[in-house]
């Protein structure tokens, strides 16, 4: 097992905006010091992490209308896929514009990458803007799953939010393709609260499986669920700033013409165990099984496990069969709370379209 200091280091040279696993599969670590988020001016356990509040402060993220499950999912999905050059880029789009209203955003330099994408933020730091720039087809799918997922369930107000007034007609038709706006989410992941204490691990449990619901009553999967796919502005705030972020996993798994859930069958992961770190992995997906809201919970027991230990488990180099085993047959000790354990237990067998249970955080 690594210890609490290379669990740090781990931790650290990952990007802000949370992670894809390398396409190697072996280590959690594939960013540099160059990758690495920029600099807050806020402390993790402030109640006050900005001074100057973004023009969105005060809006309401509620639907327009009824949002039928999916079904913006598999709109903007459609659209990214058969967007202007989808399968071959020409256009290096090196100096990209935006406008929101009246202010005009010119960008430069890129404060992080990830997964074949670049980052830039504005300069007012209340704007990211995601460019996609390898056009290989694992890369791509990742891109148009994260773009639809953010606008299928951008109306819960706990995911990190598209911009909708973006507007990016003065890159190219190719570029636009390729890029979205989203809100700069205020906080850090939760591998800055591995200090934590065990009432409030529990409590980021809670607001965390509360997040996942409504997420997936959306009808997405996040298929991702790690340390850094969670954002937290406050530890004093968590019921308040604890946002999910990172969907480049994401799957519908209801079918918007009948409205019904998907079978197993069509549920399996778009992309092989090879390019994942199997370290973070759920038992289905490990043993090769379809994935669901179920896989999302017992990820999330994964992550609270982790924050008790202040480390990630190790598996080294194993195969997916054993390291699924092993996960099986995992014990704790004493730092993880009797209810927590339950939990990673309960999550380990809960059914396909089963709905959590909230009982072992009360």
């Amino acid at each position: 097992m690594r210890t609490f200091q290379s669990a740090i280091a781990i931790f650290a040279s990952l990007t802000w905006m949370g992670c894809d696993d390398k396409d190697d599969g072996v280590d959690f670590n594939f960013g540099t010091d160059a990758t690495r988020r920029p600099e807050t001016t806020y402390s993790p356990f402030s109640t006050q992490p900005n001074k100057v509040l973004p023009p969105w402060h005060n809006e309401t993220l509620s639907a327009i209308g009824p949002v039928n499950a999916s079904e913006i999912f598999e709109r903007v999905y459609q659209e990214k896929k058969f967007a202007y050059n989808p399968t071959y880029y020409i256009d290096s789009c090196n100096y990209p514009r935006f406008k929101i209203g009246n202010e005009l955003y010119s960008l430069i330099s890129p404060f992080a990458r990830g997964s074949d994408t670049r980052l830039f933020l504005t300069r007012d730091s209340w704007y990211v803007l995601k460019i996609q720039d390898q056009s290989g087809s694992t890369y791509r799918e990742m891109f148009w799953r994260e773009h639809a997922a953010m606008q299928q369930a951008r109306h819960t107000g706990v995911i990190s939010v598209i911009e909708p007034k973006a507007d990016l007609s003065l890159m190219s038709k190719e570029c636009q393709s390729r890029s979205y706006v989203m809100r700069k989410v205020v906080g850090r992941d939760l591998s800055d609260y591995l200090t934590a204490s065990t009432d409030k691990i529990m409590e980021i449990g809670r607001e965390a499986l509360k997040i996942l619901e409504k997420f997936h009553d959306t009808g997405v999967i996040h298929g991702d669920i790690h340390p850094l796919n969670f954002m937290l502005g406050s530890i004093l705030d968590i019921k308040g700033s604890l946002k999910l972020i990172d969907f480049g996993r994401s799957m519908s798994y209801i079918d918007t013409k009948t409205g019904k859930h998907l079978s197993e069958s069509k549920l399996k992961p778009f992309n092989s165990l090879t390019s994942l770190n199997l370290n973070l992995l759920s038992i289905n997906e490990l043993e090769g099984k379809a994935i669901s809201r179920a896989d999302d919970i017992f990820r999330l027991a994964e992550v609270l496990i982790t924050l008790c230990y202040k480390r990630i488990e190790d598996f080294g180099g194993l195969s997916p069969r054993i390291v699924a085993i092993l996960k099986r047959k995992r014990t704790f000790d004493s730092r993880v709370p009797a209810k927590l354990q339950a939990f990673y237990t309960y999550a380990m067998n809960i059914g396909f379209e089963e709905r959590p249970n909230y009982k072992y955080f009360d």
